[in-house]
């Protein structure tokens, strides 16, 4: 798979996660948004490994559970910019991971 193609399985991945906790009723995301958040530290910790200047998941305001889509986009294009391929497989497999916990 080329880096191109990754990117793209990445970004594909990261919207269809995002778009399905933005449209998750807030009761349904009340009841996964430490996982989800725990995924927006997950990826704020990564980013910082991999030479981001985004302080990690201890820097990681928690904002309500409405914000976490928004939260979780940030960080995840904050990924994609960096553009390291095995950091992009690492954050695909935890948004994948997520996904398919998801309620």
């Amino acid at each position: 798979m080329s880096a191109f193609d990754l990117s793209d399985d990445y970004e594909r991945e990261l919207v269809r996660v995002v778009e399905r906790i933005r449209t998750m009723p807030l009761t349904r995301l009340a009841a996964c948004s430490d996982d989800v958040f725990g995924l927006c530290g997950s990826l704020a910790d990564l980013a910082r490994e991999s030479g981001s200047a985004l302080p990690g998941a201890q820097g990681l305001p928690r904002l309500g559970d409405h914000a976490l889509p928004d939260q979780l986009q940030v960080l995840g294009m904050e990924i994609a910019a960096i553009g390291d391929p095995s950091t992009i497989t690492r954050a695909h497999s935890m948004l994948a991971e997520v996904r398919k916990a998801l309620p």
